[in-house]
């Protein structure tokens, strides 16, 4: 670690320069390493699942030394019952293999036009005691914002928007990972989380209404994913209440930020695959 005096305090960060640096960014990237070895796996199923992605603790980098890692693994519709047992069962045990950490695989079959009784079975997202956050005062394109016509959304904008949720997270995991100090990438990590969220959350509502809210309007985004998946709203309204603090004020995003962005997009992402899935 490097060391700079700034008045009586002192900041640190990494000595990229070590050699050992390489593989402490390793052991931070650790994660992000899981995820894809997980795809390689997971591309070779046949068939692949409708669905999969890791919850719980793991996606919300909240691990302790007696968690599991969640898997949601969706079987698609036809798909024979024993060979997909086999598949499951063999990649858990890979899974602990490669982490030490044993996995723990939910299957859920995938049973298209039953979006909303799939997202009633989810698993519930970790509920933490957290401390109140005042609202700052919205730019003028926030709160009641630019209202716009519904945008329809068949499969193809499901999927890319489920993409770019999914990618918006990946990329905010890793900013945290390599920073050496979280408050200075706390604002980017939270706005990336924001908009992994709002693609999230337009794919619920494409999955349970065929449309979701067009322009920059926040309430009306939020009554809409509410019609969609009430159990969601609050994460949605979690994350676009961080949205003008991290990305318009000069106030920088905290750690207890960082915890409820994190959070927030775990929990839509996971219900956006889910809805997704369902939806066929």
């Amino acid at each position: 670690m490097l060391a700079d005096r700034i008045g009586n305090a002192y900041t640190y960060r990494l000595n990229r320069g070590h050699l050992a640096a390489e593989y402490v960014i390793g052991l931070a990237n650790l994660m992000s390493a899981l995820l894809a070895r997980l795809t390689g796996e997971l591309d070779a199923w046949d068939p692949k699942p409708a669905c999969a992605a890791v919850f719980g603790s793991a996606a919300r980098g909240t691990m302790t030394a007696s968690s599991d890692i969640d898997l949601l693994l969706v079987r698609p519709d036809g798909a024979d019952q024993d060979a997909w047992d086999e598949q499951t069962q063999a990649l858990a045990s890979r899974v602990t293999r490669w982490t030490g950490t044993d996995a723990r695989p939910r299957r859920v079959r995938h049973r298209p036009g039953r979006a909303g009784a799939a997202r009633r079975r989810r698993p519930r997202p970790h509920r933490g005691r957290d401390a109140a956050l005042a609202r700052p005062t919205a730019p003028p394109d926030e709160g009641a914002g630019v209202t716009a016509a519904p945008s329809p959304c068949p499969k193809p904008v499901r999927t890319g928007r489920l993409r770019k949720a999914e990618q918006f997270f990946a990329v905010a995991r890793d900013v945290l990972a390599l920073a050496d100090d979280d408050d200075h990438v706390g604002d980017a990590f939270v706005t990336l989380c924001v908009h992994a969220g709002i693609a999230a959350s337009e794919v619920i509502c494409c999955a349970a209404l065929g449309k979701h809210a067009g322009g920059q309007n926040h309430n009306e985004a939020i009554d809409r994913l509410r019609q969609a998946d009430k159990d969601s709203t609050k994460y949605l309204k979690a994350l676009l209440d961080m949205k003008t603090k991290s990305g318009y004020t000069a106030i920088a995003a905290n750690a207890l930020d960082i915890k409820r962005a994190t959070r927030a997009a775990a929990a839509l992402i996971e219900a956006a695959c889910l809805a997704h899935a369902s939806a066929g």
